[in-house]
């Protein structure tokens, strides 16, 4: 046999296990796919937890602007109420000061210098021109002999200057008072004592009262003051001078 032939076949023979060797390659072909596999997956989870913070994080923001807003839309509607409030009010005041307006004015330009106010009778008495320096003192209890009830003093002048007579501060008296009595207190049938009755309404009598004496001591004075007390007789007894407050 020719050398080179059995070289030639045991080479031949020796190239078998050569050409087994591509198994080895697969193998490790597989183990990188598998490898890549499970890169994959690991990539896919790490995705998924991704999203699954950014789904939560969205979410937490959107709770957060909705409370702010929820918060601003109830603070909104609290201001809302108090505008309100503050509307109503300022309507019940205006109505409040509409209603004492038209209880104390009664419908007349008069001013208050020209009457005399008693607001615990609820009647107003009108001054008389040509008196002057008027002043007056609300009193109440016995103001009559043996009456109870309140009466109003009136002093002024009909001169022009200030004497010790129309002066509240100097004289023992005043100058002309009105008083009111309940009915009855003298007993039935009997509406003043030692007085003269102006006029009643459903509970009172009103009785004018006349000084008991001159208090000045010179005649000029004197005559002065006998025709300030006619005055605020003729103002204290007609009935027209007392209106309603």
């Amino acid at each position: 046999m020719d050398p080179n032939q059995n070289m030639n076949v045991a080479g031949a023979a020796g190239a078998a296990p050569v050409q087994s060797a591509p198994s080895v390659p697969v193998a490790n072909e597989n183990i990188m796919a598998q490898g890549v596999s499970e890169k994959k997956k690991g990539g896919k989870g790490m995705l998924y937890g991704m999203i699954l913070l950014a789904v939560l994080a969205i979410g937490g923001i959107g709770f957060g602007v909705w409370a702010y807003m929820d918060g601003d839309a109830q603070k909104n509607n609290l201001n809302e109420q108090i505008d309100s409030l503050k509307k109503q009010n300022n309507d019940l005041m205006d109505q409040l000061s509409d209603d004492v307006s038209v209880d104390i004015d009664t419908g007349s330009d008069a001013d208050t210098a020209d009457y005399i106010y008693v607001g615990e009778w609820g009647l107003k008495i009108r001054i008389p021109d040509g008196l002057n320096y008027v002043g007056y003192e609300f009193r109440q209890g016995e103001v009559l002999v043996g009456a109870e009830g309140s009466d109003v003093a009136v002093f002024g002048t009909v001169g022009d200057e200030l004497s010790d007579f129309a002066n509240i501060y100097k004289s023992d008296s005043s100058l002309g008072s009105v008083a009111r009595i309940l009915k009855g207190a003298y007993g039935d049938g009997l509406d003043c004592q030692y007085s003269s009755l102006v006029f009643s309404d459903n509970d009172y009598n009103y009785c004018y009262v006349h000084p008991q004496s001159v208090y000045s001591t010179s005649q000029e004075e004197q005559d002065l003051e006998v025709k300030t007390v006619d005055l605020i007789e003729q103002m204290l007894t007609n009935t027209e001078n007392y209106l309603s407050i």
